[in-house]
């Protein structure tokens, strides 16, 4: 069997641990990054190169898995094969808030490009054989917006080795540290961590440290309190990543917005004590929900690290049970064969 997994940059890392483990059951894998075959086109979207094409068929995939949803024209090619489409957001409401917010204020072509690339993303899922939520939460709205449509759940997979084997680095940082790695890349994700600046404002005799880039971070820059919350700016993947999670004390997720955040699971596999806010699909990655917020909730964000930063054993347990519950449920061997099991159900073999 022959397998083609088309990525976007962000993910390549990981799709192509997902392609090599995928490999072991005897399948025929190549990986395309999809931005080099890509250029920009008049209607304000991204369409593929021949080269693209040339790729496909010259390969011959009996599935495709991608994670791509707004290339219309490529999409329809492909649909000649089984695509499985893995979804990692809530499309429909960061659209929602992408016309109410930045388009709403923009000029008439700017609204119609908005509303354009929408379009072309749904007709993405919809010529997808199977949608992968990668939650129960996510796979929830995807069945509400698309009830007829084949939808099956894969979680993200990781790579523990990644994280609990080898030495490291170790990021130098002012103690207590509560860290976060963030991105600043949708709104209603960003809001919440907007929500989450009052409770650096309350704690000023602790360390807030953050990782992470994206269109929002200016925004969020001009309102943080400059006194003890620090941004560290983006860093290497993984080992920059790992430094900065080994040198912490608490990781803190103050999402509005999320489905299966993976920054999550990269700390519980750091042994980190992890309180994160209950939405989306955030709980399915917490093996405790006493250590889950409501967002907003600036009391309870501040009980919980106080409680943790002054129980430095219970800390070190919460962070041995979250290592434990990745590594049994989520880790990439376990979903690989998952994956490759039901590919093979789909396979034009």
């Amino acid at each position: 069997m022959r397998v083609l997994f088309v990525a976007q940059d962000s993910k390549l890392f990981h799709v192509k641990r997902l392609a090599e483990s995928i490999k072991r059951y005897g399948a025929e894998t190549k990986v395309l990054q999809f931005s080099r075959y890509a250029y920009m086109s008049p209607r304000f979207t991204f369409l593929p190169s021949i080269r693209l094409f040339t790729e496909i068929t010259d390969f011959r995939p009996n599935v495709v898995f991608t994670d791509i949803f707004h290339y219309d024209s490529w999409v329809s090619k492909l649909a000649t094969y089984p695509i499985l489409a893995h979804m990692r957001g809530d499309f429909w409401e960061e659209f929602s808030y992408l016309y109410h917010t930045r388009a709403r204020h923009r000029s008439i072509p700017a609204k119609l490009a908005t509303m354009w690339l929408k379009f072309v993303m749904e007709r993405g899922i919809d010529f997808a054989h199977t949608i992968l939520p990668i939650c129960n939460w996510l796979a929830t709205q995807v069945k509400h917006h698309r009830p007829r449509k084949r939808i099956r759940v894969l979680y993200q997979p990781i790579e523990p080795t990644i994280w609990t084997e080898g030495e490291s680095n170790e990021m130098t940082l002012d103690h207590p540290a509560v860290i976060s790695v963030f991105d600043f890349n949708i709104l209603p994700k960003v809001l919440g961590f907007i929500r989450f600046l009052d409770v650096a404002r309350a704690m000023p005799e602790l360390n807030f440290y953050v990782a992470g880039s994206g269109p929002y971070l200016d925004h969020v820059l001009s309102l943080a309190p400059s006194r003890n919350m620090k941004f560290v700016g983006h860093l290497p993947y993984p080992d920059g990543v790992k430094a900065f999670l080994k040198a912490g004390d608490i990781y803190v997720h103050p999402s509005g917005q999320d489905a299966c955040p993976l920054t999550v699971m990269e700390a519980e596999l750091m042994k980190k004590a992890v309180i994160a806010t209950d939405v989306g699909g955030v709980s399915e990655v917490m093996p405790d929900r006493r250590f889950l917020v409501k967002d907003g909730d600036t009391g309870d964000w501040i009980t919980k690290i106080q409680n943790l930063l002054d129980h430095e054993d219970h800390r070190e347990m919460v962070g041995i049970r979250g290592r434990r519950f990745i590594e049994e449920n989520f880790s990439l061997s376990k979903i690989s064969e998952d994956l490759f099991r039901y590919m093979k159900e789909v396979s034009t073999e």
